[in-house]
């Protein structure tokens, strides 16, 4: 027995049934440390975080940063003073600034065309003995030399033959990330 109406068909008796469904799986806002655009999500762009990493894989939203290097040189000073401390306060701060998270540039002084660094934000801090774990959530990938190409206008320290991604560290810049992002035409996640 067979039924047709609009768009839709009526089978009386199926044998063998198979149906494709293809699922998005999106991190649950019950994990908080994956918990990332929400209602409750305070943005900051007056700041924002630059950390950059040796030999991490950036896939696993997760990279670790030495706690000698962390928020130290080339942070902005009030930041230093008073978020520093990484109590849950500051990291709650912390949180609402956007990041740049990248390796270290494969060259000195330049990074390599399959360089990719990560726009988005740090979605949870945990200090550690030695280090401090960011992790954080991908909203982008921009070339790694396209943010050299703005390190002047990103605040990122350079001389002729070295710049600030040569070295393994974790700081924090006093420059609207977005507005410099979107300024040079790349996609960047803004709160309205």
């Amino acid at each position: 027995m067979e039924q047709h109406g609009d768009r839709n068909l009526q089978v009386g008796e199926i044998e063998n049934f198979t149906q494709n469904v293809s699922v998005l799986v999106m991190p649950s806002q019950k994990q908080e440390s994956k918990a990332v655009i929400s209602d409750a999500l305070m943005v900051d762009n007056d700041l924002f975080h630059l950390v950059v990493v040796g030999g991490c894989s950036l896939q696993n939203e997760v990279v670790t940063v030495s706690k000698e290097y962390a928020l130290t040189a080339s942070t902005v000073e009030e930041v230093m003073k008073e978020l520093a401390t990484l109590s849950p306060e500051a990291i709650e701060v912390l949180k609402t600034y956007p990041a740049l998270i990248m390796d270290k540039n494969k060259h000195y002084g330049k990074a390599d065309a399959s360089q990719k660094a990560v726009y988005g934000f740090i979605t949870d801090i945990i200090e550690l003995d030695e280090t401090v774990e960011l992790h954080f959530q991908i909203l982008n990938w921009i070339p790694q030399q396209t943010v050299l190409g703005l390190a002047d206008s990103l605040g990122i320290r350079r001389a002729s033959a070295w710049n600030e991604l040569d070295d393994t560290h974790w700081a924090v810049k006093k420059v609207k990330l977005t507005e410099v992002l979107k300024g040079a035409g790349i996609r960047a996640f803004t709160m309205a």
